[in-house]
């Protein structure tokens, strides 16, 4: 099996997993769900702010690859615009929005 490492570059900030994982699957690899989270990620307030217009740009554009490479339903195409969409929330409606979760 090929080797698979991260992306690096401009076009892979914070999306450096979205990438390996993308790549894992169009290389033929199987992934399971787990019933049991292995660890927590915590997300402050300001990863808000983290997340540059380019970021949010890039994200999309490999949500969009992956959208038509894996034929997902088109009920779903909402999941490829949300770094767009959220990047014009105000931040209190974000913060709303988050805590609501």
């Amino acid at each position: 099996m090929k080797r698979l490492m991260y992306s690096v570059g401009k076009l892979y900030v914070r999306i450096e997993d979205y990438d390996l994982w993308y790549r894992f699957y169009t290389e033929g690899y199987i992934g399971f769900n787990l019933s049991e989270a292995l660890y927590s990620m915590r997300d402050d307030s300001d990863a808000y702010y983290r997340r540059s217009w380019l970021n949010r740009i890039n994200e999309y554009k490999l949500k969009e690859r992956i959208f038509y490479k894996f034929d997902f339903p088109a009920y779903k195409i909402f999941a490829m615009y949300r770094p767009i969409v959220v990047h014009f929330i105000p931040k209190f409606m974000y913060d709303l929005l988050r805590k609501a979760r």
